[in-house]
């Protein structure tokens, strides 16, 4: 995690989130985000450990740096939801 206030100078805040904090995700994680609202919620692309494929999950926290939580305790898109999207090899 990484912030700044300028963006020319940063802070690193280290590590606050890895995949296999979920217990659903096998890990990969990949292409994360952060949206700042009322709280702050992290998206990020994983594998998924129940299917063959990729799933995107959702965590929550208060502040950007964490703690971070699991919001669904589940995948909110998995590959087994679309029917387009080949699986993984």
């Amino acid at each position: 995690m990484f912030s700044s206030d300028d963006m020319v100078n940063w802070t690193d805040h280290g590590s606050h989130m890895k995949a296999t904090d979920f217990k659903w995700a096998k890990g990969g994680a990949w292409a994360a985000h952060t949206v700042e609202k009322t709280v702050n919620f992290f998206y990020t692309t994983v594998r998924h450990v129940a299917i063959n494929g990729f799933a995107v999950n959702v965590a929550v926290s208060a502040s950007p740096t964490g703690p971070i939580k699991d919001a669904l305790a589940k995948a909110l898109i998995s590959n087994d939801m679309t029917t387009t999207t080949p699986t993984a090899p």
